[in-house]
């Protein structure tokens, strides 16, 4: 077969899905496929919410309690404060700072503050408004959704305030789904932190400096929108999924040709599991996979997983390689259970080669994406 996506060159794996030309592959209102790793789920985290104390310029301020010098925290089960990420479900991180059931002795709730800015297109004099209010931060983490650390792989999110009484919004929405407004980026610190902020506020200064006007929230109530910036973290009280394990052991997995546009890519390995359930076995990968100069695609992929339990056979369609990494997709051909793959599923996955000797680092590769 020939393939139309050899000559691209990937930096994301969210571009690699560009080999799966399938119309039916869910995706999510920022344009990223929602697709499953087979791992078992961590028990949906709780988490602390952390808000600057250096507010100036922000349109989403704390109410500067319980403060670390740094941020007003708030944290779950501290001041009628509950918090959670629902890694079972949705993969939305949510915030509420007057939870009845997690009503705390002496302490009636938190509240934040929404503040517009001189010159606002509804309120123009500025003016702010104080509140108990339910935050929800859309999909950061599931069993369909990973963020990968560093800037280079945030993501955009909507963001919804919710008063817990009457005010002038019955929401606030930083996003693009009714009137035009600005998702925020989520860009994830390690393995339990996530850095939300608008897109003026990007630490970058040229970019913020290029995005100024970018944090509109819009208005259910109204449908106006309202330039309002926020800048916050997420830290969850656990470690949760990055989008690739270290394989054990691994073979080579990338070679380069030194003639014509050529590559190869074979290898093999297992992703160890036990962090996520150790009585979970390893999942094993083997691939083989092809392209000669004319862009014909050659390899089959086997593939052994443990939660839910299936092994099958693919045949390798399409192959693209930047430096030492490779992405490779098929179409599933053999499988031992269609209830959870079926044949002619399309798949896909990542590969990168670290090197050979004691002295590199391991190679990695991806969960499977179907």
């Amino acid at each position: 077969m020939r393939s139309t996506c050899t000559a691209l060159l990937l930096a994301t794996l969210v571009v690699a899905l560009a080999c799966d030309e399938s119309p039916n592959s869910p995706i999510d209102e920022s344009g990223y496929a929602l697709v499953p790793s087979y791992a078992k789920e961590v028990a949906s985290p709780t988490a602390s919410w952390r808000i600057p104390l250096a507010d100036n310029g922000l349109g989403l301020v704390s109410d500067g309690a319980f403060g670390d010098g740094t941020y007003s925290v708030y944290d779950n089960g501290v001041c009628s404060v509950t918090t959670k990420i629902f890694t079972a479900g949705s993969g939305d991180a949510t915030l509420q700072t007057n939870n009845p059931v997690g009503k705390t002795k002496g302490c009636g709730g938190r509240a934040m503050t929404v503040r517009y800015p001189v010159g606002d297109p509804v309120y123009p004099n500025g003016g702010s408004e104080t509140m108990p209010v339910f935050l929800n931060l859309h999909n950061i983490s599931n069993s369909t959704t990973t963020i990968s650390i560093g800037y280079a792989n945030r993501v955009e999110r909507q963001l919804s305030l919710n008063p817990t009484q009457n005010e002038r919004c019955d929401a606030w929405r930083w996003s693009s789904v009714q009137v035009p407004g600005d998702y925020v980026w989520v860009e994830r610190i390690s393995s339990t932190t996530y850095h939300v902020y608008t897109k003026d506020r990007d630490p970058d200064p040229v970019l913020a400096a290029a995005n100024a006007a970018n944090n509109r929230a819009v208005c259910t109530t109204t449908g106006q929108s309202h330039h309002l910036s926020v800048d916050l973290y997420i830290v969850a009280n656990q470690a949760l999924p990055t989008s690739s394990l270290n394989i054990l052991p691994a073979l080579p997995l990338v070679e380069h040709s030194t003639s014509a546009p050529f590559h190869s890519v074979t290898g093999g390995g297992q992703i160890d599991l036990s962090g996520f359930d150790p009585d979970l076995a390893a999942e094993t990968y083997a691939f083989s996979a092809s392209v000669d100069a004319d862009g014909h695609v050659r390899g089959n992929a086997q593939i052994d997983l443990s939660d839910p339990h299936v092994t099958f056979h693919a045949d390798v369609t399409c192959l693209a390689v930047e430096g030492t990494s490779a992405w490779i997709g098929g179409v599933v051909t053999e499988t031992s259970d269609a209830t959870i793959v079926a044949e002619n599923t399309p798949l896909w996955l990542r590969v990168q080669d670290n090197g050979q000797g004691g002295s590199s680092n391991p190679d990695v590769i991806s969960f499977l994406r179907i």
